[in-house]
């Protein structure tokens, strides 16, 4: 029994003290070294998910709000605004708002989600959580206030909660970055 262990030390440590030049006629592969999860990596990568999956959604519905403006007559528009308790101005001033926020989430959820791995881009990301925090609020807040519906939380909620996530993984990986210096991360990225 001992003479297995005694094996299986050896051969673990051959691999250990690994010479890729000695080695590679024999076909001998190093292992990969053991990635590292940091510690505001999930925050960052389903915060950066989300914002992709909303900014799909508001794509989607900026091209049905469009698709049913074609079809519909001045009267059926002015009505289905007025029972909403908008003007026609707001509506068409929200679906050119939700066009503009959809795209600022496309491009900040991609580049968020692409380098979720990499602590050294901290920065960049609380800076585009953060533009994307304001732009949600104010747009929720200007439709609000233009509109009879009055608070809607749920979309003011949404408009700070992902932000929110993605600002706090972010800062969990800056302290992760200035704890390990040394650290590399896997593969070399950027932000766009």
């Amino acid at each position: 029994m001992s003479s297995k262990n005694a094996k299986r030390n050896k051969r673990k440590e051959h691999f250990r003290n690994y010479d890729e030049e000695k080695y590679a006629h024999q076909g001998l592969k190093k292992k990969a070294p053991p990635v590292v999860q940091l510690p505001g990596q999930r925050f960052v990568r389903i915060g950066g998910a989300l914002l992709l999956i909303g900014g799909l959604l508001s794509a989607v519905m900026v091209y049905f709000a469009i698709n049913n403006l074609k079809t519909m007559n001045t009267e059926d528009f002015m009505a289905i605004t007025e029972a909403a308790g908008q003007t026609p101005m707001l509506y068409l001033t929200s679906i050119v708002l939700t066009s503009i926020a959809a795209v600022f989430q496309l491009a900040f959820g991609y580049a968020i989600f692409r380098n979720a791995r990499n602590p050294f881009y901290w920065k960049k990301t609380m800076i585009m959580a953060g533009i994307m925090m304001a732009i949600e609020v104010g747009i929720n807040l200007y439709i609000m206030s233009q509109s009879a519906t009055g608070l809607q939380m749920v979309e003011l909620a949404y408009g700070c909660i992902i932000p929110g996530f993605i600002i706090w993984g972010a800062y969990r990986n800056k302290a992760f970055a200035q704890n390990h210096p040394d650290y590399v991360p896997p593969e070399p990225t950027q932000m766009f």
